[in-house]
C-alpha cells in the first residue's frame, strides 16, 4: 500500500504558515512559501534515502526553483561528506560490513578506515582538477561581460589558458539530470537556474543537451539535411565527428575548449549556445557533449534520457546520479512511444525496390556473405509487405500475435538476429539513403537531357519513388524491434486501409523499459503540476520498486482556497457516449455556453473530449443558431487540429481579443495542443468549462491489451480520464494572485470515484449546484468576494 509522504504535512491552503525546525536551510531567490519549503524538504529526504519520489506541485507554486535548490543543496552536503571521508552507504550496508563472518572486528575496521582514506584522497584529487577548470571558467565569466567591447582581445586571452588537458577531465558526480518533454520547457528550466545563487558562487555548472538537429551551426550540412534529423546525424558523422580527423570547420580543439569554458561560465539554453557557437566558430553539439563530464546539472529532453543509445551518445551515465523527470504526468506515454515504431505498406515496398536496386548495382562488389544477408533482408521485407497487402485492405484495427505473424508471413525460420546484426554493423540504411539520393539526381539529369532533345528548354524535376530517411530508419527499427521484441509487453497492431495499411509495434508496459533507469539512478524524482492520480505510475512505471522506497508528496497551491470555484453543475448534463449526440442535450449546452459568455468577463475556455465531438457540437449549434447567438456576445475561437504555428497564431488572436474587447470564448480539446503547456492566466481563463468526461475508447484493442497486463486494472479508465481532466482545468490558475471558476458539466463528476481523483487543492473547494443559473449565482458571489469585476453587471 502507498500513502502520501508523512515526513512533512501536506498543505492544502496557500495561506498556511508552519514553522519547520527539522528542515534544512535551502538557498532560495526569495523567502520561500511554506509549501515550497515542504516540497524541498520532502525531496531532500528522498535523495538522502535513495528513494523514488512522486512530487505534485501545481503550476505557480515555484516547483522548478524548489527542485533545483533542494537537489543542489543535497549535492553540496554530499560532496562535503565525501571530502570529510564520511560514508554514504545504503540502509543495511553498514551492518553488513561490520558483521563480516570469519574476520576479526579490527580487520574490518582497518579495512573500512583505509577505504575512507582512499575515497578522501580521490575526492581531493578530483577537487584539484576541478579547481583548474574553475580557474578557466571564472576567467571566461570575467571576460564574457567585456566581449562586446573587445571580442578579439577576450578571445586571445582565452586561447592562452584554454587547453583542456586530460588531467582536467574527471567526471563530476553526483549529477542532477533534469529532463522534460520539450526544448521550450528545458529553456524555462535554464532560465530558473539563472535565478539561483549556485552558478554564481560555486562550481555547480550546468549544461543543456540537444540533438544535432537543434545545435548544428554548419549551414551547408543543414541545407543538405533538408530538415531530416537522421540525415543530419549521418552527414555530421561522415565529416568525422569531433575526432582529430574531422573536416567540419566548426570542430577545432581550441575553439571547442573555449566554448566549453564559456558554456560553463553561465547557464546557457540552446539559443545561447548557438549564438556563442557561431561567435567562437565552435560546434555547440560537441561542446555540450564535452561539458557533461564537468557539469553538476545536466538538462536533457525525454528522447535523450529514455533511449540507452542516446544516453551513451551523450556520455550520460545514470549510475548513482539523481534523475528529475519534470512534467512527468506524460512520462508513461513518452516511454512507450520511444519504444514503438510504425511502418506502412508503401514504405515497405519502396524500401524493397531501393534495396533491390542497390543490390543490382553493387552485385559484383559486395562480399558473398553481405549479398546473402542483403537477399535475406529483401526476402523478409517482401514477405511482410505481401502479408500486409493481403490482410490490410479491410477489417478493423486489430492485434496480431507475434507468433502468428511470423508464421503467417513465412519468416519464422529466418535468423532475424543475424539480419539485425548485419544491418547495424554494415550501416546499410545509411548507405542506402546516399544511394537513393544519387538515383534521384541521375533521374533528373536524364529527364533534363530528354526534354532538351525534344526542344523543350524548360527545366523540370521529378521525385524518384523513394522512402524518406525517417522511413528508412523506421523500417530498420521495425526489423530490429518487431521481430525480436519481448512479446510479453509489446503488441503488433494492424491498421487496415485500402491504399496504405500500416503495422504498429507498440510497447504496452513501460515498467520493463523504465526499470534499468530506476535501478541505475541513486534517486528518481517524478514531478509535475498535476500528477494525480498516481495509481497508473505505481502500476505501469514502478512495479519493481517496493512501496517502502516510494515517497508520494502532494502540496497545495499558493493561492487561497477561496480563489477557485470548481462547480459540479446539476443532473441535466449526461455526456455519456450513448447520449452525447442527443439534440436536447446539445441545445442545453448551447444555452449554457450563451449564459456563461454573457455573464463572465474575460476568457471562457471550454474543453471537449475529442476533436470529433467538438466538431459535432459546433455543427449542431451552428445549425440551430445558438452559436451565432454566442458570437453576438463574445468572439469564438477554435483550436485547430494541425500545425503548431496555427495554434500559436490563434492563441495570440484570442488573447488580443480579450485585451481589446474584454472577453472571448475558446473551444479546446482535452489532450490537444492547448490542454497542457499553455497558460490561461488572469483574464485569459476566468472560467473553464469541462464538457463531459474524456474517457478513452474502451474498444481500442491496444487499450484492452494494456489492461490485460496490469495486475490491478480496476479504475484504469477512470484514472486515464481524470488525469486528462486535471491537466486541462489546471490551465487557469498560474500564480498566487490568479482566480477562476470551473464548471464540470456531467453528472458523473458527482460520483465519489471521480471526485476522489481530483487534485486535493481543487477537491478542497469543490461544490455542487443544481442548475447553471444557481451556478452563475455562486460565481457572482465568488467574484464579489474577491472584489474583482469579473462578472458583467
Amino acid at each position: 500500500s502507498y500513502s502520501f509522504c508523512t515526513l512533512l504535512e501536506t498543505h492544502m491552503d496557500g495561506d498556511t504558515k508552519t514553522a519547520r525546525t527539522d528542515a534544512p536551510k535551502f538557498p532560495f531567490p526569495f523567502e520561500p512559501y511554506d509549501i515550497q519549503q515542504g516540497l524541498m524538504s520532502a525531496m531532500y529526504a528522498c535523495l538522502e534515502n535513495r528513494q523514488v519520489g512522486i512530487m505534485e506541485s501545481p503550476t505557480g507554486t515555484g516547483k522548478t526553483q524548489s527542485l533545483i535548490n533542494s537537489a543542489l543543496e543535497w549535492v553540496r552536503v554530499h560532496r562535503e561528506r565525501e571530502e570529510n571521508g564520511e560514508d554514504d552507504v545504503e540502509p543495511g550496508e553498514q551492518e553488513q560490513a561490520t558483521a563480516t563472518p570469519g574476520l576479526p572486528a579490527w580487520v574490518v575496521q582497518e579495512s573500512r578506515k583505509r577505504e575512507r582514506e582512499e575515497r578522501k584522497a580521490a575526492v581531493t584529487e578530483r577537487r584539484r582538477k576541478q579547481a583548474r577548470r574553475e580557474k578557466r571558467v571564472i576567467l571566461t565569466a570575467g571576460l564574457a561581460s567585456n566581449v562586446l567591447d573587445d571580442p578579439d582581445e577576450s578571445r586571445t586571452v582565452l586561447i592562452q589558458d584554454s587547453d583542456t588537458s586530460d588531467e582536467d577531465t574527471d567526471y563530476v558526480a553526483p549529477k542532477i539530470i533534469y529532463t522534460s518533454r520539450t526544448h521550450t520547457q528545458l529553456k524555462q528550466f535554464i532560465d530558473e537556474v539563472k535565478k539561483t545563487v549556485w552558478w554564481k558562487n560555486s562550481d555547480f555548472r550546468c549544461v543543456q543537451l540537444g540533438a544535432r538537429q537543434h545545435l548544428c551551426i554548419n549551414d551547408e550540412v543543414q541545407r543538405k539535411a533538408n530538415g531530416s534529423g537522421e540525415r543530419l546525424n549521418d552527414l555530421c558523422m561522415t565529416l568525422g565527428g569531433d575526432g582529430g580527423g574531422s573536416t567540419c570547420p566548426y570542430v577545432d580543439k581550441g575553439a571547442l575548449s573555449r566554448l566549453t569554458d564559456r558554456a560553463h561560465a553561465r547557464p546557457m539554453d540552446i539559443e545561447d549556445l548557438i549564438k556563442e557557437g557561431r561567435r567562437e566558430k565552435a560546434c555547440p553539439y560537441y561542446v555540450t557533449k564535452r561539458a557533461v563530464a564537468f557539469s553538476s546539472v545536466v538538462a536533457v529532453p525525454y528522447a535523450g534520457l529514455l533511449s540507452d543509445a542516446a544516453r551513451k551518445g551523450f556520455g550520460l551515465d545514470l549510475t548513482d546520479n539523481v534523475v528529475i523527470v519534470d512534467e512527468a504526468h506524460n512520462i508513461i506515454d513518452a516511454v512507450n512511444g520511444a519504444h514503438s515504431v510504425v511502418v506502412s505498406l508503401h514504405t515497405l515496398t519502396t524500401t524493397v525496390k531501393s534495396l533491390s536496386s542497390y543490390l543490382a548495382k553493387y552485385l559484383n562488389k559486395l562480399h558473398v556473405k553481405n549479398k546473402i544477408k542483403l537477399r535475406q533482408l529483401i526476402a523478409v521485407l517482401k514477405k511482410i509487405a505481401a502479408w500486409l497487402e493481403q490482410n490490410g485492405k479491410q477489417g478493423n484495427v486489430r492485434v496480431v500475435p507475434a507468433g502468428d505473424f511470423c508464421f503467417a508471413t513465412g519468416i519464422e525460420g529466418v535468423n532475424v538476429l543475424d539480419i539485425v546484426r548485419f544491418t547495424g554493423e554494415s550501416k546499410l540504411f545509411r548507405k542506402l539513403q546516399g544511394f537513393v539520393a544519387e538515383m534521384e539526381i541521375r533521374a533528373n539529369e536524364q529527364l533534363a537531357k530528354e526534354k532538351l532533345a525534344k526542344g523543350d528548354p524548360k527545366t523540370s524535376f521529378k521525385k524518384v519513388d523513394k522512402v524518406s530517411v525517417a522511413q528508412m530508419y523506421a523500417v530498420e527499427a521495425f526489423v530490429m524491434k518487431a521481430l525480436t521484441a519481448d512479446t510479453t509487453h509489446h503488441r503488433l497492431l494492424l491498421s487496415p486501409d485500402d491504399a496504405n495499411p500500416t503495422l504498429h509495434l507498440a510497447s504496452i508496459f513501460a515498467g520493463d523499459i523504465f526499470r534499468p533507469l530506476v535501478s541505475s539512478a541513486r534517486s528518481l524524482i517524478l514531478a509535475g503540476g498535476t500528477m494525480s492520480p498516481v495509481t497508473d505510475m505505481l502500476q505501469e512505471l514502478l512495479p519493481s520498486v517496493p512501496p517502502s522506497s516510494i515517497q508520494l508528496y502532494q502540496c497545495g497551491h499558493v493561492i487561497p482556497k477561496t480563489s477557485i470555484l470548481p462547480i459540479i453543475v446539476g443532473n441535466s448534463y449526461d455526456f455519456r457516449f450513448s447520449n452525447r449526440s442527443n439534440a436536447n442535450l446539445l441545445n442545453h449546452f448551447g444555452n449554457t455556453l450563451k449564459k456563461v459568455a454573457s455573464s463572465v468577463k474575460g476568457g471562457v475556455v471550454a474543453f471537449f473530449p475529442s476533436y470529433g465531438y467538438e466538431n459535432e457540437v459546433v455543427k449542431h449549434l451552428e445549425a440551430v443558431g445558438l452559436l451565432n447567438e454566442v458570437r453576438k456576445i463574445k468572439k469564438i475561437f477554435r483550436e485547430p487540429q494541425r500545425g503548431q504555428g496555427d495554434v500559436m497564431e490563434m492563441l495570440a488572436s484570442y488573447q488580443q481579443c480579450i485585451d481589446s474587447e474584454g472577453g472571448a470564448v475558446l473551444l479546446c480539446v482535452v489532450g490537444g495542443k492547448l490542454s497542457e503547456g499553455i497558460n490561461f492566466s488572469d483574464d485569459y481563463g476566468r472560467c473553464i468549462i469541462m464538457v463531459g468526461l474524456p474517457y478513452p475508447n474502451h474498444t481500442d484493442p491496444l487499450l484492452k491489451e494494456k489492461q490485460a497486463v496490469l495486475k490491478d486494472p480496476a479504475n484504469f479508465l477512470d484514472i486515464m480520464c481524470m488525469k486528462a481532466v486535471n491537466q486541462s482545468i489546471g490551465r487557469a490558475i498560474r500564480h498566487r494572485g490568479d482566480y477562476a471558476a470551473m464548471l464540470l458539466l456531467d453528472n458523473r463528476y458527482a460520483q465519489e470515484k471521480i471526485t476522489n481523483l481530483l487534485p486535493k487543492w481543487i477537491a478542497a473547494s469543490l461544490v455542487q449546484e443544481p442548475t447553471i443559473d444557481s451556478a452563475l449565482d455562486s460565481m457572482s458571489s465568488f467574484y464579489k468576494r474577491l472584489q474583482q469585476p469579473s462578472l458583467v453587471t
